[in-house]
C-alpha cells in the first residue's frame, strides 16, 4: 500500500461513519412518522405491524450494525496509522498528524510552525517516504 494511501484511510471511514449516520437518521426519521399510525392501531387492539415501518426499523438495525463494524474498523486504522506516524517521529510526525489525522491545511501548518509553504512540503514529502519506507518493512 502506498504511503498517501495508507494515510487516508482514516478520512475514508471517518466519510463513511457521517453517511451511515446520516442514514440512520433518516430511517428513524421515516420509521418515527409511520409509527403514529402504529400506535393508533395498537391502541385499537391491532398490533399488526404495518410493513413499510417494519422495513424502515429493520433498515434502521442494519445501518446501525454496519456503523458499529465501521467504528471498529475506525478505531483499529486510527491506531495503526497513529503508531506508523509516532515511529515517523520529528517534525515530519508532526505534519503528518496535522494533515493526515487532523484535516489541516498545509498553509496554516506553515503558519503554525513557522515555515515556510515550500518548508512543509519538503518534510511532508520527507514523512511520507519514512511511511512508506515502514510500510514496506511490513
Amino acid at each position: 500500500m502506498e504511503a498517501v494511501e495508507f494515510l487516508r484511510q482514516i478520512n475514508r471511514l471517518e466519510m463513511d461513519i457521517r453517511r451511515i449516520g446520516c442514514k440512520i437518521t433518516h430511517f428513524d426519521d421515516l420509521s418515527n412518522d409511520m409509527k403514529m399510525g402504529f400506535d393508533e392501531r395498537v391502541q385499537n387492539g391491532k398490533s399488526d405491524m404495518d410493513p413499510a415501518y417494519a422495513k424502515y426499523v429493520h433498515m434502521k438495525i442494519d445501518a446501525e450494525k454496519e456503523l458499529n463494524n465501521k467504528l471498529e474498523e475506525y478505531h483499529r486504522i486510527y491506531n495503526e496509522v497513529e503508531a506508523v506516524i509516532n515511529e515517523v517521529g520529528g517534525t515530519e510526525a508532526i505534519v503528518l498528524f496535522r494533515i493526515y489525522i487532523s484535516n489541516e491545511y498545509m498553509s496554516d501548518i506553515a503558519v503554525t510552525l513557522r515555515y515556510s509553504a515550500e518548508g512543509i512540503r519538503k518534510i511532508h514529502e520527507r514523512g511520507l517516504e519514512k511511511v512508506q519506507n515502514i510500510l514496506d518493512k511490513r
